[in-house]
């Protein structure tokens, strides 16, 4: 007897199996923001953060769909290029007809993309006062499609050395970026001052032997013209200026001009993107530190 009811039992048993009373459960958790990047291919698949358990990651989304054993979920497209709240359904083909919908947000999370040509520069004082730092510097957006305006920022450049310049952007929606570009000023076979003018050190008749008077009494009669003077370094520190469109600068010159006013200075500043009441943005301010 006991035979038989051991037998029954592991029957029992294998029909529990079988028939699935111990089938794995396969709920969806969702990620905790449902938030898809403004123009992006993402899929609202992308939210889901788990099922049953198991990690959710990319590489399983195929097809607009997620299979896991022979369980599978899967939702229609959004079209991303509209920012909003979008109503979602996430369908699956367990035995009651399990379905999920979310309130999914279409909005800008990505910062500027900011691309630097030459990350390190080598130049004299003369070449640096002359260079575009913009023409090295692209910057784009996923929601600004034109350049967005960008904050550069310099130390101050007196002599050989090196130095850093910064690139800060930041779209509409507050998205932030940074880059810098390395500096090395370089000394010249003429030493030149921040102005380009040459040193009065490098007078080339301070080398020549100095003639004796014919009257030794009288002193030779200096020279009417003198080198010019170096650049006074107390000189006042320049007031800030604005660059603005309503005064004919536009998007396409007005970071150049602003920035070429910076170098010219020999002074540390930034030139930072100006805007209105209503966010829009007018022209650049050039700012000393």
């Amino acid at each position: 007897m006991l035979k038989y009811s051991l037998s029954f039992f592991i029957v029992f048993i294998c029909l529990f199996i079988i028939t699935g009373c111990g089938e794995k459960d396969y709920t969806l958790i969702f990620k905790k923001d449902l938030v898809l990047d403004y123009n992006s291919k993402d899929s609202p698949l992308t939210l889901i953060e788990s099922i049953g358990g198991e990690k959710i990651n990319d590489t399983m989304i195929k097809n607009d769909k997620i299979e896991i054993d022979n369980f599978t979920v899967e939702c229609k497209k959004i079209t991303t290029n509209k920012k909003g709240s979008f109503e979602v359904k996430y369908i699956t083909n367990d035995t009651s007809n399990r379905y999920y919908t979310k309130n999914v947000i279409v909005k800008d999370i990505s910062a500027p993309k900011i691309v630097v040509k030459e990350k390190e520069l080598t130049l004299t004082l003369q070449e640096y006062k002359e260079y575009d730092f913009t023409k090295i510097i692209k910057v784009t957006d996923n929601w600004d499609i034109d350049e967005p305006l960008v904050d550069l920022e310099i130390e101050e450049v007196t002599s050989a050395g090196k130095y850093t310049i910064k690139i800060y952007a930041e779209d509409k929606a507050g998205n932030k970026s940074q880059k810098k570009i390395s500096l090395t000023i370089k000394n010249e076979d003429k030493k030149t001052n921040i102005d380009g003018d040459k040193n009065p050190s490098e007078n080339p008749n301070e080398n020549k032997p100095i003639e004796k008077p014919v009257n030794p009494t009288v002193k030779p009669v200096p020279p009417t013209e003198q080198p010019s003077a170096p650049a006074q370094p107390n000189t006042p520190k320049p007031s800030n200026r604005d660059f603005l469109f309503v005064d004919g600068y536009t998007m396409d010159n007005v970071g150049s001009v602003c920035f070429s006013a910076l170098q010219g200075s020999g002074y540390a500043g930034s030139c930072t993107p100006i805007k209105d009441a209503n966010g829009i943005y007018i022209g650049m301010r050039l700012i000393f530190n």
